[in-house]
């Protein structure tokens, strides 16, 4: 039974998974776990001073605090006081706008975590997916190479000596180059399958059926160029929000140093009478006091100044964050351009191919040797390798893309390698 259990389990963890079974487990990532919790402790906290600074008690001595020699014991007025100090009432409104700048920066950098999240599901799958038509498409070529290098060691074995030296090199340069490109290949695709491993546990492969093709990566390219500015860009809300937090902090530390009501002070002094009045009233003794100060706003030159440029510095890199980001998108479009270019027209050599043409003609064919057969079946694969590899670039080129345009993060739960 525990064998049995074991085998059914090895059997359910090494499945073959969807693409958007990859993509959902983004949402599970602990990254974003801890950037939520992150944000529900900076909710919950008081980023404000209290109204009230600090609460003191003076007691005070009026007169000969020992006994005097002549009339024995004597003091004046005894004075008791309860002080209540405050703080600024500006800063605390500054300190409650730094609470709210701050909560907006927590959102954007979780919102930045999680375009990220995705962001390394969507290379992971396009690294894997898109690979794999230029590995059968080498394994292909590797078959046709084994067969002209048979087709060549059987004509050395019957002896035929019309086979040039350069013929016999080149056949064996182009298989052992192939076969290291296989396994460069699948060793990368071993690496993408590690990383998606990491993400959702181990399967045994990945449902391609519903991978976009060329056409769709395409028409998505189209859309975003259409309409650059319809997704709002993560990083520049990012960028934005640190602005706030700087202009937030500036106003906190222009606030300071300008308190005028300082404290606040209650006292009761203990009148001396050698014989009580017949009208004596406690309440003349109590007295109240406020403590106002002058503020010099020089005090407060140096954090002001700090505080100003640490701001501009923050805008500085927001408006340079656009700029960058304009010019890499730009050059984004321009590389998927060419990318585009490249691959039809190698489409177009292959259509119109006149290898291919001698190849589907059975009469022509019936005239060609089996090696010249071969020869030409190898030429117009390598072509098809040719392309398969421009299909992968262009993969890669259209997930940046995405994180240049902001698609990925404005859009998390569109699935941008499906058909749909």
């Amino acid at each position: 039974m525990a064998f049995a259990a074991f085998f059914l389990f090895q059997n359910l963890a090494a499945q073959t998974i969807k693409i958007a079974d990859v993509l959902a487990s983004a949402s599970e990532d602990v990254r974003l776990s801890r950037s939520a919790g992150l944000q529900n402790l900076a909710q919950g906290l008081k980023m404000h001073d209290p109204v009230i600074r600090q609460v003191g008690v003076r007691v005070g001595i009026n007169g000969s605090a020992l006994g005097d020699t002549i009339y024995g014991y004597l003091r004046n007025e005894d004075t008791y006081q309860l002080q209540i100090g405050f703080n600024s009432l500006p800063e605390r409104l500054r300190q409650r706008q730094i609470k709210t700048a701050r909560l907006e920066m927590l959102a954007a950098e979780d919102r930045v975590l999680r375009r990220e999240v995705l962001q390394e599901r969507y290379e992971a799958l396009s690294g894997y997916l898109y690979a794999k038509p230029e590995l059968d498409a080498c394994r292909r070529l590797d078959t046709l190479l084994q067969k002209e290098h048979h087709i060549l060691r059987d004509m050395l074995n019957t002896g035929v000596l019309d086979i040039k030296v350069s013929k016999v090199l080149d056949a064996e340069e182009d298989l052992n180059r192939n076969r290291i490109d296989i396994q460069e290949i699948e060793n990368e695709r071993l690496l993408y399958h590690n990383r998606i491993r990491q993400f959702v546990g181990d399967f045994a492969d990945l449902d391609d059926s519903d991978l976009a093709t060329p056409a769709d990566l395409r028409s998505v390219v189209y859309a975003l160029r259409a309409a650059p500015n319809t997704a709002p860009n993560v990083d520049f809300d990012l960028k934005n929000a640190e602005v706030r937090l700087k202009m937030a902090e500036l106003k906190y530390v222009s606030s300071q140093n300008k308190q005028v009501l300082n404290n606040f002070t209650i006292g009761y002094q203990r009148p001396l009478y050698l014989e009580r009045p017949k009208n004596f009233n406690t309440l003349n003794n109590i007295s109240f006091r406020l403590g106002l100060t002058a503020p010099l706003p020089s005090n407060n030159r140096f954090k002001k100044a700090d505080a100003l440029l640490d701001l501009r510095e923050a805008e500085n890199d927001a408006a340079l964050e656009v700029e960058e980001t304009q010019k890499d998108l730009g050059n984004q479009f321009v590389r998927l351009d060419n990318l585009f270019r490249e691959y039809d027209l190698i489409q177009e050599r292959l259509d119109s191919s006149l290898i291919r043409k001698m190849l589907e003609n059975t009469d022509l064919r019936a005239q060609i040797t089996p090696l010249e057969i071969v020869e030409l079946e190898i030429s117009l694969q390598k072509l098809s390798i040719t392309q398969a590899g421009l299909l992968k670039d262009i993969s890669e080129e259209y997930i940046r893309l995405l994180e240049l345009t902001g698609a990925v993060g404005s859009n998390p739960d569109t699935n941008y390698l499906s058909r749909r």
